[in-house]
């Protein structure tokens, strides 16, 4: 029966206990309500559900992994990962696993039903809890599993969980030991509280991460399985009541723009309303040309080699830096400007990122000495 076994865990898990208490089959006892729930739910379906002999072949393949940094995951070229609350370090990492499988659901198979989906994850335990709906050792690892199962039946998916290789599952690996410190900040309970008390308790956080969210609804900056929207450029802000504290790296970026704005307020023409405006007089707006001449100097005078590279190919590194952080192609497609069915992205634009290239040093990896 589909589901059936995950609603017989927490009854055999309460009838162990009590012959262990009794030593009898003949002890009348009382239930509790959580194996009434269970009981009903066998009242409800046990005549409607059924369930096929034979899985048919899997829509959709995801690999897991979980490490003391955080979790990662991987499917279809796609790169997703995220920390861990202070909460969850305690964990011992079998119930990590089981949690970077859950995670690896809401993101990869949110938007997917009635459909079946094999998992590739390298925890002997993690992959029993899923495979067998849970079990009656370990209450944690036993009410996640059914977490996972319950999210699942409310979209008709079936899961399925193999082993993999630790040395073949490369990508969720690496995912799950990246730490994207430069948007990991937030403020103190106590200073958020604060807050709260002379603003009102706000309703959406608009930079935010699974593991600093002030608010149930969060916008987060990269993929989160949990966040309501990704990039808060990207959708209104109102009518809720938001709460912004924006990663130190952003607020920097934007501090620029404003000065740039700033320091060529007077240069500007009334009717311009462009962002980049020429070096030399009459201080036109900046055409494409223009931007990128600018571009190809400061690769030439950043060591890139300008008869490889143009200015057009930062383009090229930018979208395929953002696809390797764990972007996905929406996004990439909305923030580039191409259209949600544009296979421009794939076809010119999805190159690897040479590890000593100078032009990916220059253009996508961080400056982090001190100016």
């Amino acid at each position: 029966m589909r589901y059936g076994w995950l609603y017989t865990k927490i009854l055999e898990r309460e009838k162990y206990l009590l012959l262990q208490k009794y030593k009898s089959y003949d002890q009348k006892v009382d239930l509790p309500p959580t194996i009434l729930q269970d009981l009903y739910w066998w009242n409800n379906n046990v005549l409607i559900v059924n369930n096929p002999i034979k899985q048919p072949s899997f829509d959709l393949t995801i690999y897991t992994d979980a490490s003391r940094t955080g979790w990662g995951a991987y499917s279809n070229d796609t790169r997703v990962n995220g920390g861990w609350k202070d909460e969850e370090l305690g964990y011992h990492i079998n119930y990590l696993e089981l949690l970077s499988v859950f995670f690896a659901l809401k993101y990869f198979a949110k938007n997917r039903f009635g459909c079946s989906i094999l998992l590739r994850v390298d925890n002997t335990t993690a992959i029993s809890y899923i495979n067998r709906m849970g079990g009656i050792q370990f209450p944690h690892l036993n009410a996640l599993a059914r977490d996972i199962w319950q999210w699942c039946e409310k979209r008709n998916i079936w899961l399925h969980a193999s082993d993999i290789n630790t040395k073949e599952n490369v990508e969720a690996d690496e995912e799950s030991r990246k730490i994207n410190s430069d948007v990991e900040w937030e403020l103190s309970n106590s200073a958020f509280e604060y807050i709260v008390q002379q603003l009102g308790r706000p309703e959406l956080d608009l930079f935010a991460s699974r593991t600093n969210a002030k608010c149930r609804d969060y916008v987060s900056w990269y993929q989160d399985p949990d966040a309501v929207a990704v990039d808060a450029f990207t959708i209104s802000w109102q009518p809720k009541l938001f709460y912004a504290f924006p990663p130190f790296c952003l607020i920097l970026n934007s501090t620029t723009l404003v000065d740039y704005i700033s320091f060529t307020k007077e240069l500007r023409s009334t009717s311009s309303d462009h962002l980049l405006i020429t070096v030399k007089r009459p201080h036109r707006n900046a055409t494409a040309q223009s931007i990128s001449r600018w571009i190809k100097q400061v690769l030439q005078e950043s060591g890139v080699d300008a008869v490889v590279f143009s200015a057009h190919s930062a383009r090229h590194a930018a979208t395929s830096a953002a696809h390797s952080a764990g972007l996905s192609l929406d996004l990439i497609r909305k923030t580039a400007g191409w259209t949600a069915s544009s296979s421009t992205f794939a076809k010119y634009y999805k190159r690897p990122l040479l590890q000593q290239s100078n032009f990916a040093k220059a253009v996508c990896i961080p400056n982090n000495s001190s100016s």
